[in-house]
This record gives C-alpha cells, structure tokens and sequence, in this order.
C-alpha cells in the first residue's frame, strides 16, 4: 500500500508462503523452506524485472562497464543498455541487455541465454504493469505469464503483521543472495552472471536450495541434447559444501550450469 508497508501472499500448488513489512519489522511464514522455481522467477520479473545488481550502488558500486544505445527492432527505436561479454570457466558468453521504449517503458531482457518480453502494459496505482510476461531460450518457450491486474480489496492492519519474531533475511519470496553458493560439482561451471550456451556442452538452469542441494534443473541450451537429461539428472540432490547467503544467513538461488 506504501513502500514501507506491504504484503505479498503466494499459493503454487502446495506450497503457500506470506511476506509483509510493517511497523519496520519484515515476516515471513511458509509451508516450506524451497521457493519453487516458478514462484522465485515470477516474483523477481514482477518486482524487481532489472535486478537490483543491474542499477543499485549497493550491490554494484560501479557501473562503468555499461553502454546506452539507440537501436532498431523491427524498424521501432529503442534504448539498450548493455555490459559487454564475460568469460566464466574458459567460455564467453554474451552479456546482458535490456531494451526500453523511448518512453521507458521496458519491453525485453536478455541475459544467461534466456530472454524475457513484457507487453500489454496497463495501469495500476500510478503505474504502469505488464500482463503478459515471457521466457524464452532462443526459439523455445520455457514460461508464460498472464497476469491478472486488478484494485485491491480492502486493507485492515492486521494484513501487515504476522504472529511471530522477525524473519532472517535468507527467509523472503526471491530472497537475493549477496554471497553464491561454495563448492564444486564435478565436470559443472557454474554462473550468476553472463549469458548464452558454450559452443560444446549443454546449458542448464538450477534452483540451490537453502541446504546447498541442487533442485529443479531446466535445460537451456546445448550441443549436443540428446543425451542432456541424463546429463542433468547426475546433479539432481547434488550438494555445495555450503549454500549461498545473505547478511550471513542462508538462501535459497538460481544459478546457470555449464555441462562441456
């Protein structure tokens, strides 16, 4: 309802979580510690679709290494801002970009060989929404969106307050870690960063939950795909010797795997 005082209420399947912050305290209660990967993706596009790490000082003190272009798509002209190309684990990959109206209104990101679109804007107290988000990897679909935006219903102050101490700041719906995972897999590269498949080997998203183990695996991308589910089932429970974190406590993170 303000920004220092608001609740969200997530309910996929069987689990159900509720985050709200009121009175300078933030609480968080679920039915369980994993945020599913279409829950955890869906609340950061809806919330946060830049990523904090893409215009905040205080996870990025410098971007130095970002460019701002007028460009054409389709014969409309756009802004892009973009960071150029990284190497991670001997292989470059394409780095991320986001495209704007002139308007700036945001239309699509691209980054770690997914792209994401947004459309059918419409307002929505004072701002402007989109109901149709989209993911892609190259030429396939990996999720739809279709967003109902509707009022609020009305709001008492108990919405803002749950039973129930303070929550750890590992414990939040698209908590963002400030601290990767630790450890190896054998034969795996792993990003937070970059973009696109390697020219040899397969490209694969995963969840690392609280515990450091690696759940809900989805291939991206690869060269050789026949054999790619097997591949990514080895490193299904797989475990970091020690999970990511944020303010020292543990979180739950997606992260791109680099199979070669």
């Amino acid at each position: 309802m303000e920004p220092h005082r608001w609740r969200r209420e997530v309910t996929f399947g069987s689990y159900h979580a509720v985050e709200v912050f009121g009175n300078g305290v933030r609480k968080f209660q679920s039915t369980d510690d994993y945020e599913p990967s279409r829950v955890f993706q869906l609340v950061g596009l809806l919330g946060n679709p830049l990523d904090a790490r893409e215009y905040s000082k205080e996870y990025l003190p410098k971007h130095d290494d970002r460019t701002l272009s007028m460009v054409k798509v389709g014969g409309v002209d756009l802004v892009r801002v973009s960071y150029p190309d990284e190497a991670n684990g001997g292989v470059t990959f394409k780095g991320a970009a986001f495209y704007f109206e002139v308007n700036g209104r945001l239309l699509m990101t691209s980054a770690q060989g997914i792209s994401y679109e947004y459309s059918s804007y419409v307002a929505l107290a004072s701002k402007i929404v989109p109901r149709l988000i989209e993911e892609s990897a190259g030429s396939r679909k990996l999720l739809t969106a279709v967003i109902l935006v509707e009022a609020a219903p009305k709001i008492t102050d108990a919405a803002f307050d749950l039973p129930g101490e303070r929550s750890e700041p590992g414990m939040a719906l698209n908590a963002r870690c400030d601290r990767g995972p630790e450890g190896e897999l054998p034969g795996v590269t792993w990003s937070g960063q970059g973009g696109g498949p390697p020219v040899n080997g397969i490209v694969f998203l995963s969840m690392v939950d609280h515990h450091g183990y690696v759940r809900e695996s989805k291939l991206i991308a690869g060269a050789f795909l026949d054999n790619a589910r097997e591949l990514i089932s080895i490193y299904h429970k797989a475990k970091f010797k020690r999970p990511a974190e944020i303010d020292g406590s543990p979180c739950e993170t997606m992260l791109i795997g680099h199979i070669r």
